[in-house]
């Protein structure tokens, strides 16, 4: 089966890329238009996509908004579209759920964000669900683990307890 994995180069990416040795690892999308990227899926041809690419980094985006805009809701969208019949994985956050009140679990139609992120993701998983209802949304919770593949090291588990 070939798959076409978006964000290889990231945390979550990388790590995919080498679970499944013959997927297809996707350029940058940033600068990409709807067009190109339905140029790369019709060349690609995948028969399912794992959309891993984003901006993650919250300070980055509350400083940016438009930045984090486009990568974060315009171009999983412009996925969306370009591989509405494909099977699709999108990852997410559970930084959908940090403007709720009490403790989780919470359920998975109540979302309420306080950070820009979050708030980005929500509208990213109603954007492309609406495009494509059989995509399946990832929430993610914080991801650790020691650097690899020359990954720039942000702050893990264990080097934050360290701090």
């Amino acid at each position: 089966m070939k798959i076409l994995v978006t964000g290889a180069k990231g945390f979550v990416g990388s790590r995919i890329m080498d679970a499944l040795p013959g997927a297809v690892a996707a350029p940058s999308l940033r600068e990409f238009t709807e067009d190109s990227i339905q140029r790369l899926i019709d060349e690609v041809q995948p028969q399912a996509i794992i959309h891993t690419a984003a901006i993650a980094d919250m300070d980055a985006c509350e400083k940016d908004p438009e930045v984090s805009y486009r990568a974060n809701v315009i171009l999983p969208m412009l996925l969306a579209r370009a591989g509405k019949n494909i099977p699709m994985a999108f990852f997410s956050t559970d930084q959908v759920y940090s403007g709720l009140p009490g403790d989780e679990p919470f359920r998975e139609e109540h979302v309420k964000s306080t950070s820009i992120y979050g708030t980005h993701k929500i509208e990213m998983e109603k954007q492309v669900l609406d495009i494509a209802p059989h995509a399946v949304m990832l929430r993610a919770s914080w991801m650790y683990d020691m650097p690899l593949y020359g990954i720039k090291d942000r702050a893990n588990f264990l080097t934050l307890m360290l701090s």
